[in-house]
């Protein structure tokens, strides 16, 4: 499961250490879970370096929120999940999607169009159709938490216009993907 987190820094920081450390053993294992974690990312944001399709944060908060691009500007959200060759949304997915929708109800004037692309594996009409019906599933998901249905428009693209080459796990994990394009009314 991909996790993304945001650390504000007060100042005179040293070190970052991800983990939960309490030795205490009268508490282990009550309510508390072990998680291990690799392939770690650390970004430092700064005013130069924070663009439209970067997160932004709130004071106090871990959970990155979803910065909505300029108008008619592309924007990928990675944190976006499917099961292998399946249309149904991964629960990872909802908390991403939750923030989008939350921004969408703040642009009452804009709409948003959800476009889907899949890698090369298999036959070009299957995944020009597997494109469409993920497009179509998270539609579905903005409409179902409030969106207004006139706002929200879904196409497949299948795998025409990839992002990586599709040779790789990576490159094939990059080009299945779904895009967002807002719109002003």
């Amino acid at each position: 499961m991909k996790f993304s987190a945001v650390y504000k820094a007060k100042g005179g920081e040293a070190a970052l250490i991800l983990g939960y450390f309490n030795y205490d053993t009268s508490k282990r294992f009550k309510g508390y879970s072990h998680y291990y974690v690799d392939d770690v990312k650390v970004t430092l944001i700064t005013k130069n370096n924070i663009s439209a399709t970067s997160i932004s944060f709130e004071e106090e908060t871990i959970v990155p929120k979803v910065m909505l691009p300029s108008f008619e500007e592309a924007i990928v959200l990675d944190e976006i999940y499917f099961e292998l060759n399946k249309i149904q949304l991964l629960p990872a997915s909802f908390g991403v999607l939750d923030k989008l929708v939350g921004n969408l109800k703040k642009l009452k004037d804009s709409s948003i169009e959800i476009n889907g692309y899949t890698d090369n594996t298999g036959e070009e009409n299957d995944n020009l159709l597997l494109s469409e019906l993920r497009a179509k599933a998270v539609a579905f998901y903005l409409i179902s938490k409030g969106i207004q249905p006139s706002r929200v428009t879904y196409t497949g693209f299948g795998n025409s216009n990839p992002v990586a080459e599709d040779n790789t796990d990576e490159g094939k994990q990059k080009n299945n993907r779904v895009e967002f394009i807002l719109r002003k009314k």
